[in-house]
């Protein structure tokens, strides 16, 4: 497990397998909340940064934002240290008037540039 980020529940302390915006109407949007943790209890997390895989079919768009006023398609988060969990992360869907209504999927990644071992 050590290298690892998660995203992480909010509103429980656990990790997320999966976020279900449920059935949401044409020309409407939405916001849920996470957090990312690292997951390794030694190596430090740089230049970490989240963003939604793109998805032709999908039709629906998702922002990020640290403050829930700024949302932009991805985030940078910084370093984060071993077994740091993030504050509150806001993930904004947005969905056009013209797309096909139905179950969708996508993928959050969280990418890492690089580990380091914290020097005491």
């Amino acid at each position: 497990m050590s290298d690892s980020l998660a995203i992480w529940a909010y509103a429980v302390n656990g990790k997320l397998v999966g976020l279900d915006f449920g059935e949401v109407p044409a020309c409407s949007s939405g916001d849920v909340m996470i957090r990312v943790k690292n997951q390794s209890p030694r190596y430090t997390a740089h230049d970490v940064t989240l963003q939604f895989q793109p998805h032709p079919d999908l039709g629906w768009h998702f922002y990020l934002s640290d403050d829930g006023v700024n949302f932009a398609a991805t985030l940078d988060l910084g370093e984060l240290a071993p077994n740091a969990l993030t504050g509150a992360i806001w993930i904004r869907r947005v969905t056009p008037s013209d797309t096909d209504l139905g179950a969708k999927q996508t993928r959050l990644s969280a990418t890492v540039a690089a580990w380091s071992q914290p020097t005491s």
